[in-house]
């Protein structure tokens, strides 16, 4: 049995901007992926809207990424993959955090997560980084455009390249959410199609990794 953890924000979770619930299983891009991996890996989804890679929200508590991360291994052990999709809450604008400062958070999740003894792990999981969607320009007319501004647009750009060459330093696999799907209608959050395409490309991912 292989055991791959999805850790990350609303999209992991499957938020759906369109009635402003949850995608069901079998549509998220963690529920499609399970279903085109073998049977015998088992995905373990750890999404939550709002969560940041290290940061505190004023008004959301319990959204710093970090701070639950060493729960959520331990939980997961024994696990083969971790995969790490985070840094579109960290482009709010009530933060004013760095594609750069996220790299830097992302950072400590990949040294902890090669440290086993430090959670309790009974092996070291393999490490897949993603960039996460870029943000759309046309989120500043949205409802989100409380949270979002034209500064988050540009830095959500910005986040390949600081992720591509925190992947290659660490030698993490490494996969670019932008390059197989774009947001839905609020300019942040997958639609339908988004998840089928991005599980797709997962899947072709984590065949190279594990098999």
């Amino acid at each position: 049995m292989k055991h791959i953890l999805c850790y990350g924000d609303s999209n992991t979770w499957g938020y759906d901007a369109d009635t402003d619930a949850r995608f069901p299983f079998e549509q998220r891009w963690t529920g499609r992926l399970s279903a085109l991996l073998p049977a015998d890996y088992r995905i373990i989804e750890e999404g939550l809207c709002g969560r940041t890679t290290s940061y505190e929200l004023p008004l959301e508590p319990d959204r710093n990424g970090y701070a639950a991360y060493p729960a959520a291994l331990s939980s997961a052990d024994p696990i083969d993959l971790v995969v790490l999709m985070l840094g579109t809450n960290d482009r709010r604008a009530q933060l004013i955090v760095s594609p750069e400062e996220s790299a830097l958070a992302l950072e400590r999740y990949i040294l902890f997560t090669r440290t086993p003894q430090h959670w309790l792990g009974h092996q070291t999981p393999q490490i897949l980084l993603v960039s996460p969607p870029e943000i759309a320009p046309g989120v500043v007319h949205t409802n989100a455009g409380f949270y979002y501004n034209q500064t988050s647009v540009e830095h959500s750009k910005r986040l390949k390249s600081v992720y591509v060459k925190l992947a290659n330093q660490y030698q993490c696999a490494f996969l670019d959410a932008a390059a197989y799907c774009a947001p839905g209608e609020d300019q942040i959050h997958f639609s339908a199609d988004g998840h089928t395409r991005l599980a797709d490309a997962m899947a072709r991912k984590i065949r190279e990794i594990l098999i």
